[in-house]
């Protein structure tokens, strides 16, 4: 899908395939060699990457103005200091773009963030708190999570966890963004009962067609500013 979409645009992609025992020195070497290429503006290592594989190692090495994903060390710690000149991580970026596209108001909101994920429930609360959110980061460390479920008026899940968020818990006429994916008898499903909150909240982003269009638009939104940051554009 990113790929058809990147064309779709006018952005010409390349898919480097490995076989799954691919060494993690292979891919560190290949990721060097992208960093080189003048005519690559952007890199993005999809993930899951096969096991025995350190995943860091082999973001960190990406270029910061080619990391489109925002997900090497120097790409997050900059998500969270420098708004106006980062490449926001794409998931992350993508939860920020719909809560501002339906003008859903986050000043002085309570808003609770489930999953405390380096790579996107650390950005979002990030991003959350930039706008003035009064954020509560939540994952399986923390307590009462139900009891601040109840209390939110804005709900970001990324846990991966079904039905983590449902009508036992949410908070009626709240906004849910739902990153999760899940699988359940061969379907695909998000964090949240869906169906059992529908008519509760005020609104809530569906899996899939959510999140994850949007993710892919914010991840070519970030090749075209890496392309005209290396072009000087």
């Amino acid at each position: 899908m990113k790929m058809e979409k990147a064309a779709f645009i006018g952005i010409e992609t390349v898919l480097h395939r490995f076989e799954e025992d691919v060494t993690e020195e292979v891919l560190i070497d290949e990721v060097l060699r992208l960093n080189e290429a003048p005519e690559v503006n952007g890199i993005m290592v999809q993930m899951p990457l096969p096991k025995g594989i350190e995943v860091s190692r082999v973001l960190e090495i990406i270029r910061p103005v080619k990391d489109v994903d925002g997900l090497n060390i120097p790409s997050l710690k900059e998500s969270l200091t420098v708004p106006a000149e980062r490449h926001f991580p794409a998931t992350a970026k993508a939860v920020m773009e719909i809560l501002t596209y339906y003008n859903v108001p986050l000043k002085g909101k309570v808003v609770v963030v489930l999953g405390s994920s380096l790579y996107v429930g650390r950005p979002v609360a990030a991003g959350l708190l930039y706008e003035g959110a009064e954020v509560n980061l939540c994952d399986i460390n923390t307590g009462n999570n139900d009891s601040k479920i109840r209390s939110a008026d804005v709900v970001v899940s990324c846990t991966g966890v079904y039905g983590i968020v449902s009508e036992k818990n949410a908070k009626p006429g709240s906004v849910i963004i739902d990153v999760g994916i899940n699988f359940i008898e061969g379907k695909m499903v998000g964090d949240v009962d869906y169906t059992s909150v529908t008519g509760l909240c005020a609104a809530i982003s569906p899996v899939p067609g959510g999140v994850g269009p949007v993710t892919i638009a914010c991840l070519l939104s970030n090749t075209l500013k890496a392309y005209k940051q290396q072009n000087e554009l």
